[in-house]
Order: C-alpha cells, then sequence, then structure tokens
C-alpha cells in the first residue's frame, strides 16, 4: 500500500530552508545588509600604488576597517590640488569589539579626534609585494592639512608614509 505525500510537511520544509538560506547569506555577508557604515576620507600627497580596494584600515595595528575607494578627484578638491582621495569604511561592530573610541563614527566625533591629533599614513604590509594599508593613530605634534575646502566630506588629516620620505629626502640627496 502507498502513502501520498503529507504537502504541508514538504512546504513547511521549504520554506524553513529559504529562511535559512537567507540568514546565513546576512551573516556570511558581515552584516553588509543591515545599513551604511560611516565613512571619512583621506587625501594623500604620496602615490597610492599598492592600496586596493579592500585593504585593512587599522588602528594602531588594528583593523577597524577597509578602503571603500580609491578616487583621483572630489569635487570639493581645490584647483591645483592633485592629493589622491581615498574613501575609508568603518566597521562599527569591529570599533565595539575591539573596545576603540565610537568617535570615528560621526562627524562631531571626527573632529574632536583630529584636534586631539588622528593623522592617516599609508603602511606597507609587504615589503616584497608593496602592498600598502591605511594607519590611523594620534600623532598630537603633527600639523593638519585639509583638502576638502567646502568642509562637506568628513576628513582625516594625512601624513607622509615612511617610505614616500625617504624617497624624497634621497630625490632631494641625490639633487644637490
Amino acid at each position: 500500500m502507498r502513502r501520498s505525500a503529507n504537502k504541508t510537511l514538504i512546504g513547511a520544509f521549504v520554506a524553513s530552508g529559504i529562511v535559512l538560506a537567507c540568514v546565513a547569506v546576512i551573516l556570511l555577508g558581515g552584516g553588509s545588509f543591515a545599513g551604511t557604515k560611516p565613512t571619512a576620507l583621506a587625501y594623500f600627497d604620496d602615490s597610492v600604488s599598492g592600496l586596493d580596494i579592500g585593504a585593512p584600515v587599522k588602528f594602531r595595528g588594528v583593523t577597524i576597517g577597509k578602503v571603500a575607494q580609491v578616487l583621483l578627484r572630489t569635487a570639493e578638491q581645490a584647483t591645483g590640488d592633485y592629493s589622491v582621495p581615498v574613501v575609508m569604511e568603518f566597521a562599527p561592530d569591529l570599533l565595539t569589539r575591539r573596545g576603540l573610541d565610537q568617535a570615528l563614527l560621526d562627524q562631531k566625533g571626527l573632529r574632536g579626534s583630529i584636534e586631539k591629533g588622528l593623522r592617516a599614513k599609508l603602511q606597507q604590509q609587504s615589503v616584497i609585494t608593496g602592498v600598502l594599508y591605511v594607519e590611523l593613530d594620534y600623532l598630537p605634534d603633527t600639523p593638519a592639512r585639509l583638502h576638502d575646502t567646502k568642509g562637506v566630506n568628513a576628513e582625516i588629516p594625512t601624513l607622509p608614509s615612511n617610505l614616500g620620505a625617504l624617497t624624497k629626502a634621497v630625490s632631494q640627496t641625490l639633487d644637490q
């Protein structure tokens, strides 16, 4: 004798499978569907060769975000300014889990951090490959040069990278 299939049970099984698949996509996607993440700009005078989209943004060696875009120019830059704007995206959950200050999440808090000496710098992940990342740190005795003339975007002032400073010093020495 043959039994007929229970259509309600099959439907419940398929529906629960779809729900589980959606939950897995959201969790494994890093919560990127949860909304917008705070961003900030940094204008680098050095070459950004080796800085790719997705490169880490670290605060004193601890990853707190990633590079979202490397642009050629923004509308807010002055006419003679040829610095390269880099858009950094911060992960609020990484800041919270690692006990870091939440000041990077809003423009007012970011301004306070900049006044305390927050600066961005390009660093090498590997000397062999030349892959770069963005390092953030508090360096209060350094100048804060801003490139966004209109103050529209959240901007973190930059410093020359160690390699860029070394290259410039060698070039000046050879020129003399």
